[in-house]
């Protein structure tokens, strides 16, 4: 079992080596988007033995920068990208966000029998998303959302995504001060208490 997880791990560390020899320019790689798979399998391998999973996050550290190139160039949105999520030090926030919004689409996808439809004002972009959010069913918020902003047509994934950044960007702009800064840990943050005085 062993040999057969560490064979396939130092080839894969060795040919996200080399991949790295060719940042920071757009060359393609024949093949790369293989790479995404084998590592998938390796991680699934992996859960079972803490051994190998140590071995395997080391070899993805030492390679977190192919690794994330690889991530946001060939993930499919049919996979399950969970795994990564417990060890954000081998991505950025731009892969989680492109983890983020391929999971958008595919929930989008699945089921249009609830719909929750949300007509936004950018002049009251937050206070207008939270009125909605905060008043729907769970079963709705994990089916399907349909979104438009006030005087403006355009609908869809595109709308649905500008909304997501949009949403991420007013929740953690200081000026909004939703949140406090742990004072024990300043990359950690918690919701601010006096924003419900006020």
């Amino acid at each position: 079992m062993v040999q057969t997880f560490f064979r396939p791990l130092n080839k894969m560390d060795c040919c996200l080596e080399e991949r790295e020899k060719f940042f920071p320019t757009k060359s393609e790689n024949l093949g790369c988007y293989q790479y995404v798979a084998i590592i998938m399998k390796l991680s699934n391998m992996s859960k079972h033995f803490p051994a190998l999973a140590g071995q395997f996050w080391t070899t993805l550290r030492n390679r977190k920068l192919s690794f994330r190139y690889l991530i946001i160039k060939f993930a499919s949105k049919d996979d399950d990208y969970g795994w990564i999520s417990e060890h954000k030090e081998v991505t950025t926030f731009e892969c989680r966000r492109h983890l983020a919004m391929m999971l958008l689409s595919r929930v989008s996808d699945e089921d249009n029998s609830l719909i929750l439809e949300m007509l936004i004002d950018k002049s009251r972009f937050l206070e207008d998303s939270f009125e909605y959010i905060a008043h729907a069913e769970v079963e709705t918020l994990q089916a399907s959302l349909h979104l438009q902003f006030k005087d403006e047509e355009a609908t869809g994934p595109g709308v649905l995504r500008e909304w997501v950044i949009l949403v991420c960007q007013a929740i953690f702009d200081p000026r909004n001060a939703l949140f406090v800064a742990c004072p024990n840990d300043r990359r950690r943050f918690f919701p601010n208490p006096d924003c419900g005085e006020s």
